[in-house]
């Protein structure tokens, strides 16, 4: 059994993986369709990364809420360009350590680790969305959104980085296997 559970099965995508977006039935439905834990990670990971482009659909549904006051692009996209790099610089120069002391603390580390970066990439998003909404225009939120992107891309949870993790777990001395704890878990 342990040796099925190291075995990383990758990315199964499906409509299921979907239904997380759905408040309140969608978390249960997908915890249900996903077959393990990390299957979960990648169904939230797939919902974040899809949010994002749902926050771009509603920044031009809304359009320029105040056609008669100016757009400051200036102010705009230095604040975004700013929390932007602040929050990718962060994402990368901040990374939690996995705490091999235990398979459920290894887990856990993980867990806090991914959903940490997964804020660091989202609040591109977002701080493109309040530069758009409030001092336009609307085309700013695209650099969020890039930038974001650009930051689930580094956390997203692939097999080469979950393997790089694994590497870095074995060179420490861990034998801990970090896909069949986050598996079985």
């Amino acid at each position: 059994m342990a040796q099925d559970l190291d075995h990383d099965p990758g990315w199964q995508w499906s409509w299921k993986s979907l239904v997380i977006l759905v408040p309140a039935v969608g978390r249960q439905l997908a915890t249900r369709a996903a077959s393990d834990s990390l299957q979960l990670l990648r169904n939230a990971y797939v919902s974040f990364c899809l949010a994002v482009v749902l926050i771009g659909v509603v920044v031009v549904v809304l359009g320029d809420l105040d056609p008669e006051q100016a757009d400051h692009p200036g102010v705009a996209v230095a604040i975004t360009v700013g929390v932007c790099a602040a929050a990718l610089l962060l994402q990368r120069v901040v990374p939690r350590p996995l705490d091999a002391s235990s398979e459920a603390t290894l887990v856990a580390s993980y867990r806090a680790r991914f959903y940490l970066r997964i804020a660091c990439a989202e609040a591109c998003a977002l701080a493109g969305f309040v530069a758009a909404v409030l001092f336009g225009p609307r085309s700013v939120y695209a650099i969020g959104l890039a930038a974001a992107l650009v930051g689930f891309w580094f956390a997203a949870p692939t097999r080469a980085s979950l393997r790089a993790d694994q590497d870095a777990l074995s060179r420490a001395g861990c034998t801990t296997r970090l896909v069949a704890s986050l598996r079985s878990r």
